[in-house]
């Protein structure tokens, strides 16, 4: 039974990078308290609907403008290969937990 929904352990973050950044940029944590509250041996084996999946709100909407791609068991934000970016561009990504 799915009683709770993810929710992220820091809930806003600013990250600069350079611009020939290369590896991970960004690391997304959330926890589903499901894991620990209506698992009663907290295994994610046991727990499915304690597993946390990750996607970057432009995948959920198949709009193909973000230059990072987020790896969704992991929360690893990297950018897309090929992706260049702007000199002195802010880029704001939102990442959307799901369980």
């Amino acid at each position: 039974v799915d009683s709770h929904g993810p929710h992220f352990v820091v809930p806003e973050a600013t990250v600069i990078i350079e611009q020939n950044q290369t590896g991970v940029i960004f690391e997304a944590a959330a926890a589903d308290d499901d894991l620990t509250l209506t698992c009663a041996e907290n295994y994610a084996s046991d727990c499915p609907c304690g597993v946390v999946h990750y996607l970057i709100h432009d995948e959920a909407t198949h709009h193909e403008s973000s230059p990072f791609q987020i790896n969704g068991i992991t929360g690893e934000v990297t950018l897309l290969r090929g992706s260049l970016l702007k000199p002195d561009q802010k880029y704001q990504v939102q990442i959307i937990a799901t369980s």
